[in-house]
């Protein structure tokens, strides 16, 4: 499995996603959070180029809420499945919980 994360930040902590599988940013540069249609197409692009597959890997929604709302969209409109790690702060341990479409 492996943990696809929209991009790095010092505001989370996100090494306990690490216990799922490798972990994988798909921004790496800033993207314009007002230009969803660019945004969308970079989403696409690198979850193709890394054969984002729904039965295995699993995403983490952290980051700008503009950002995160738009790889939700794209995920749940390309995807039947999609396998979300939640963060549970009373362990700090990721729960894999599958949503269904």
């Amino acid at each position: 499995m492996r943990v696809f994360l929209l991009q790095q930040s010092n505001k989370y902590d996100v090494s306990a996603a690490g216990a799922y599988g490798e972990i994988i940013y798909l921004i790496d540069d800033y993207l314009p959070p007002f230009d969803p249609d660019k945004t969308i197409a970079h989403i696409r692009t690198r979850l193709d180029q890394l054969k984002f597959n729904e039965e295995q890997d699993a995403i983490v929604l952290t980051g700008a809420s503009i950002l995160v709302s738009l790889f939700l969209a794209v995920l749940t409109y390309d995807f039947h499945k999609v396998r979300t790690l939640l963060f549970d702060a009373r362990t700090g341990k990721y729960k894999l919980v599958t949503i269904e479409m």
